[in-house]
């Protein structure tokens, strides 16, 4: 018995006092180098009786000195018997605090680039494949987690930061069975929310659930769209939620969502460089969509808009200016690539009689689309004396409206003008 018992306090004593003295400054040491940046962990607990361990404050510099990656407090309990059934099983995993900084530099790199290579580099060709390990999670939580995000590629500076958001996944393994249910959600700095629930396995990839997106301010991510469209967006947010699925293997690949909702409010555009409104709507809508990702077959329930107004300009040199503002996206080419006149620096006009590019369009069919009290000020500035129309109270309904010319939409219009 005493013998026991002095084996019970020096395993005690080694594991409450003198692993974390020892673990501590080797995994700084080891990470530092492993990541070539400065790695610092003011404390680290170990409970060798439940086998746990509390890592605090821990906080990884970049290169330039700024913050990396930190958190205020990791624990993990690891389950040892786990390890007579030749699996790695972990009854809680949990980060509190967790913070991150990433940075797409302007070359179009990320500041973890170097990490991302040095951990993925090749083996050596005589280096056995390691078996991975068969591991499960009874429950991780992250909570309180921020990232912040910086694109300097992009003309426009463009920064983001996600948080505080929290992430739950229970019961995870890596096995082909687990189901592995998982939820997340959180907001941005700008107020905009997000969550996503449901579930995935591994092997082969499979996925499904609900999310949703909300208060999505649209002005903000101008610095991606500003290559591609002739138009400001002044105001405007938008609210998405959707059910999907997700299924990547070498029989069956599926990307879909079903029952998505869209809504878009107060949204004002104008032409690129002007205060003038061209658009603006109080409310757009598009219920019941259901997508195809690989195929691109769209099927929407309904689109109903209500109380906008248009501005519909021809101009001396015969643009239009909402089909000018689109051009590019329509074209799929950046502004950049394209000549004053509208078309492609890259692409020049095919030689008479040569065959056009036959490319089936994927079909996008409308069963209801619905514009209520609509104002448009239709303008030609070709003419010597422009011309000026004022249309209100326009009104459309029409059903099953789709993309390919043969077919045909039904439906009725109304309208009152003046000139």
């Amino acid at each position: 018995m005493i013998a026991a018992a002095i084996v019970v306090v020096v395993y005690a004593l080694f594991g409450f006092l003198i692993a974390p003295r020892i673990a501590r400054p080797y995994l700084t040491k080891t990470l530092g180098e492993l990541l070539h940046r400065e790695v610092s962990l003011q404390r680290l607990r170990i409970n060798p009786f439940v086998l746990s361990a509390t890592a605090d404050e821990f906080l990884i510099r970049d290169t330039g000195g700024f913050p990396l990656l930190s958190w205020d407090r990791l624990y993990i309990n690891f389950q040892l018997l786990s390890l007579l059934k030749r699996e790695w099983a972990f009854r809680e995993f949990q980060l509190v605090n967790f913070s991150g900084r990433l940075v797409m530099r302007q070359d179009g790199t990320l500041n973890i680039s170097d990490i991302i290579t040095s951990l993925t580099a090749a083996p050596p060709a005589t280096a056995q494949p390691a078996e991975v390990p068969l591991i499960r999670i009874g429950r991780l939580r992250i909570q309180d987690a921020k990232l912040d995000y910086q694109d300097l590629s992009r003309p426009t500076l463009f920064r983001t930061v996600l948080g505080p958001f929290r992430i739950d996944l229970r019961d995870f393994g890596n096995d082909p069975d687990s189901k592995n249910p998982y939820a997340f959600a959180g907001r941005t700095e700008a107020g905009e929310t997000f969550s996503w629930k449901g579930f995935f396995y591994l092997d082969p990839i499979r996925s499904g659930g609900q999310f949703t997106l909300g208060n999505i301010r649209l002005n903000k991510y101008h610095p991606y769209y500003q290559d591609s469209v002739l138009f400001d967006i002044k105001e405007g947010t938008a609210d998405l939620s959707s059910s999907y699925q997700l299924e990547w293997g070498p029989q069956r690949q599926v990307a879909r969502l079903t029952g998505a909702n869209l809504k878009i409010t107060g949204v004002k555009i104008s032409e690129h460089g002007l205060d003038e409104l061209a658009v603006d709507v109080p409310s757009f809508e598009l219920s019941g969509v259901d997508v195809d990702a690989l195929t691109g077959e769209t099927n929407v329930a309904s689109l109903v808009t209500r109380d906008g107004s248009l501005v519909l300009r021809q101009y001396p040199d015969g643009v239009i200016n909402l089909r000018r503002m689109i051009e590019p996206l329509m074209a799929g080419e950046p502004i950049q690539s394209r000549s004053p006149g509208g078309r492609s620096k890259e692409s020049p006009t095919p030689p008479p009689g040569a065959p056009a590019a036959s490319k089936k369009e994927p079909r996008i069919l409308t069963s209801e689309v619905r514009f209520i009290n609509y104002k448009v000020l239709a303008e030609d500035l070709m003419p010597p004396r422009p011309v000026r129309l004022h249309f209100d109270q326009v009104n459309m309904d029409m059903d099953n409206v789709d993309n390919p010319p043969e077919t045909t939409a039904t439906g009725e219009r109304g309208f009152r003008w003046e000139v």
